[in-house]
């Protein structure tokens, strides 16, 4: 249980009250009492948004645990009723739940490991890389404002960025000279007027460096019987689901990841069963005695990622906070899987391997770049995957019908026609009077 508030930086209208009025309150602007006390309203004011941030990222994820382990225990329940559970490993399990009821007090005595204790949810805050005064008082720190949202921009860019903070003609003026003339700019294409950064292109180069070298490092291998058994596990349960297993093209894509470099990307439309292929492996990765963490850009991929393969997952601002505030979520040896790889921009995705590189883990990639682009500067899962390859899924099994399958193929290669048109001739697409 949380500490008890204090009722002053928890209620908005007692911290109002802390300003006098009146002829106390001249006094207290007169000297300087009264900046002071809106500094400390202020300072409790985040704290007190800090706590209710962090209590109920607290509960989500209490939530999220709980719900989990009901859904699994509902599901083995069921397939045990059916019968589509092999008496020897129901046994078993039940067997693993006795001996995990008798030592979980034991273990929960046990100190904390050094992990950040807001996982899998902490908010990312918004930090904006340039504020407007530092663009105002250096006006060619613009440059550095554009190239965290475009890996290349034009002179238009520049002075539609600098019109913002100055209006003046004559003044624009000469901040767009002074952001053009500025060492830090880069040109990269002359006939269509393009420039980028240096600390751009440095970032880039070093993301390409850290790649090739996770690539070619080994160790991570997974035995085949670990592998083995993960993947007839695996389709033992699709059979009794769905009536059909996993498909060659998913056997390779396991083996891809559970191979023993450094570095494994897999890329799939949706529905084509990423998220099987994660449980597969996540599963392989625990015989095997190996630590699997999960992240995404967003709350809800990383909340999905959990869900679907069984994963521990967190969004990549709580990872890199979690490392910037000295703690070590991620130890040697262990696999981080980044989900929606492809919405992740150049700078983040450099600081991310790179911190991987370090810690002597294994980098997992898993995405589509040709869906939803990133949000910030760049296409690095794009790159990433053409150097150093990737395991390609190309089947959809999300859905049952061969016109489904090849109508969701047409939507993600930009076939709108054809898809619009067989949905409308099998039924399924309906029309709306505005």
């Amino acid at each position: 249980m949380s500490e008890p508030r204090n009722s002053v930086s928890c209620n908005p209208r007692a911290r109002s009250r802390r300003f006098r009025g009146g002829v106390l309150g001249l006094w207290d602007r007169a000297t300087g009492n009264r900046s002071r006390i809106a500094a400390e309203v202020m300072a409790d004011a985040r704290a007190s948004r800090t706590r209710d941030i962090t209590e109920r990222a607290d509960f989500i994820a209490e939530q999220i645990k709980e719900r989990h382990a009901l859904e699994t225990k509902s599901t083995h329940l069921r397939r045990e009723a059916l019968g589509l559970v092999d008496p020897v490993e129901a046994k078993r399990a039940r067997l693993l739940d006795r001996l995990n009821a008798a030592v979980r007090p034991a273990l929960e005595v046990q100190p904390a490991p050094a992990i950040d204790p807001r996982q899998p949810f902490v908010p990312e805050a918004k930090v904006q890389p340039v504020s407007a005064e530092e663009i105002r008082r250096e006006p060619a720190k613009v440059l550095e404002l554009l190239s965290h949202t475009k890996a290349t921009f034009t002179e238009a860019d520049v002075s539609r960025a600098l019109a913002e903070q100055f209006p003046a003609p004559i003044a624009h003026r000469r901040a767009k000279a002074q952001a053009i003339a500025s060492p830090d700019l880069v040109r990269v294409s002359h006939g269509k007027g393009e420039f980028t950064t240096r600390d751009f292109i440095e970032t880039e180069t070093q993301l390409r460096k850290t790649a090739a070298d996770l690539a070619v490092r080994s160790g991570f291998t997974v035995d085949h019987a670990h592998r083995d058994a993960a993947l007839r596990r695996q389709d033992f349960d699709l059979r009794a689901r769905y009536g059909s297993g996993l498909s060659e093209e998913q056997r390779q894509a396991a083996a891809h990841l559970l191979g023993g470099e450094g570095l494994a990307c897999m890329v799939g439309l949706a529905g084509a069963g990423k998220s099987t292929i994660l449980a597969a492996a996540q599963d392989a990765w625990s015989r095997q005695g190996v630590r699997v963490h999960g992240a995404a850009l967003s709350g809800k991929a990383a909340a999905g990622l959990e869900t679907a393969s069984g994963i521990p997952s967190r969004t990549l601002a709580s990872l890199e906070l979690s490392w910037a505030n000295g703690n070590a979520p991620v130890s040697p040896g262990d696999v981080l899987v980044i989900d929606e790889a492809g919405m992740i921009g150049t700078r983040q995705m450099a600081r991310v391997a790179r911190k991987v590189q370090e810690i002597g883990a294994k980098l997992v990639l898993v995405g589509d770049p040709d869906q939803l682009p990133p949000i910030e500067a760049g296409e690095p899962f794009r790159e990433i995957i053409a150097r150093s390859g990737a395991a390609r899924l190309t089947e959809i099994h999300r859905q049952k019908s061969d016109w489904q399958r090849k109508a969701t193929l047409d939507l993600a290669e930009g076939r709108i026609t054809q898809a619009a048109q067989a949905y409308a001739e099998n039924g399924a697409l309906s029309h709306a009077k505005r």
